[in-house]
């Protein structure tokens, strides 16, 4: 039998393209493996994920599958800081490009990319949007001589009418749109380096103090409750507070939960949110004030709710998404790590 010798070079190419295809097998997440799909609308998940030096902003289908890379994010990017979200409708997504300083609003299939610049060309930070999806809400810092200026931007969807509604030589924080889409309530750092609740009308006029701002405690985290011209808010002694819009009739609200953090936002239902004191120990808090340990042996880290109002997504300090029922059984992990969740889509997607 004669044998067949094959040049060195083939041979080494050979070698050389086996290993790229077991890499790119093993590591499938590098490289798309899906596309929007019209034909199967499903529930998708955007989440950003890193190889190696590579960050990336990806859609999936709640189970993992059918994954396709939406847009790549600057080298080195610490991913639990990046911030994207769908709109209410789940037709567009906002996320922030760090190495270019601006905001990208993009198409939820990936198409019509719109950029979103500020003024003061620095980095914008969190987008949210606005209840009927017009606008967008966003921070910037700097602007001034130290950098340490942060301020408060309100722009349409499409990039334009970008305005500064609000700035401070001080941090703030936690900015959300009310129910109504005609006010903004955020956590603004005082003097003394403690927070004060504010809002501010949309526009920019009507700033308004709603909790003491000569207390020795921080009131921090505030969330609108759905449907009302309420907000909660928590303070340093770990309480839970209700006021109104306009900073009067301050209540407790869900008296006796002893907690560090506000966990998540409220459900798609509206019923639920979850609370969280700091290490194992996590609640699920209704719109009436009640409450309920989550029997689950680790903290619910940036928690995402799902469309069913039933299941939550926690990330997992290890930036490992796993899907976990409400009472805290059947958490099952979908997603390799590293990895971290930031929207889950408001309606089924192609």
């Amino acid at each position: 039998m004669k044998q067949v010798f094959m040049p060195k070079s083939r041979v080494l190419l050979l070698k050389f393209t086996m290993i790229i295809l077991v890499h790119l097998f093993l590591k499938g997440c590098t490289i798309n493996t899906g596309a929007p799909d019209p034909k199967n609308p499903q529930y998708k998940v955007l989440f950003a994920g890193a190889v190696g030096k590579l960050r990336m902003l990806w859609i999936a289908n709640l189970d993992g599958s059918n994954r396709w890379k939406l847009a790549d994010l600057k080298q080195e990017e610490d991913i639990t800081e990046v911030s994207a979200s769908f709109s209410p409708d789940g037709t567009k997504i906002a996320y922030v490009a760090q190495s270019e300083n601006v905001i990208y609003v993009i198409n939820s299939d990936g198409t019509n990319r719109q950029k979103i610049t500020n003024p003061i060309g620095k980095q914008p930070l969190f987008p949210r949007w606005s209840p009927d999806g017009r606008r967008l809400v966003f921070r910037v810092q700097g602007g001034d001589a130290n950098g340490s200026t942060m301020n408060l931007f309100v722009a349409n969807a499409d990039g334009s009418n970008v305005k500064q509604i609000y700035s401070q030589s001080f941090p703030f924080y936690n900015a959300y749109w009310s129910p109504s889409g005609e006010k903004i309530a955020f956590q603004k750092v005082r003097l003394s380096s403690l927070s004060s609740i504010m809002t501010i009308n949309a526009d920019g006029s009507n700033i308004t103090t709603l909790t003491d701002t000569t207390s020795a405690f921080d009131d921090i985290e505030p969330r609108w409750l759905p449907a009302s011209k309420r907000l909660i808010y928590l303070t340093r002694r770990r309480e839970i507070y209700s006021v109104k819009e306009d900073g009067t009739d301050r209540i407790p609200f869900a008296v006796g939960l002893n907690v560090t953090s506000l966990s998540s936002p409220w459900s798609p239902n509206g019923q639920y949110l979850i609370a969280s004191d700091g290490s194992a120990s996590n609640y699920l808090v209704t719109i009436s004030g009640t409450y309920s340990r989550i029997s689950n042996s680790e903290s619910l880290f940036l928690t995402i709710w799902l469309p069913d109002s039933e299941q939550i997504i926690t990330n997992g300090g290890g930036l490992t998404p796993s899907i976990i029922n409400l009472d805290g059984t059947n958490q099952r992990q979908f997603l390799e790590p590293p990895a971290i969740v930031l929207a889950v889509s408001p309606v089924p997607l192609p």
